[in-house]
């Protein structure tokens, strides 16, 4: 699910680059969905995945993985509504 949610964060992050262009802002109805099942794909695995043995550090203890599919999604997401919200999509 971590490489789903990567490809559907990269997607959704150039979904949302569409939908800045000007008169193209209704990409973003079809963007939103996209990126919020990448965060949840992208959360759902980052929840449910082991420490690795070898990520131990004296000062931090174990660390998961960075779940950088969540992240781009969440980008995408927030920018999208905003993008949304400010062109008065959502009123």
């Amino acid at each position: 699910m971590k490489l789903a949610s990567l490809i559907i964060g990269i997607t959704a992050l150039v979904g949302m680059l569409i939908g800045f262009v000007p008169c193209l802002g209704w990409f973003n109805w079809f963007n939103i969905p996209l990126a919020l099942l990448g965060l949840i794909l992208g959360l759902v695995d980052y929840n449910n995945s082991e420490l690795p043995q070898t990520s131990y550090d004296p000062l931090k203890g174990y660390q998961k993985p960075f779940p950088t599919g969540a992240l781009l999604c969440g980008i995408a997401l927030a920018l999208s509504s905003l993008r949304l919200v400010v062109g008065g999509g959502i009123i």
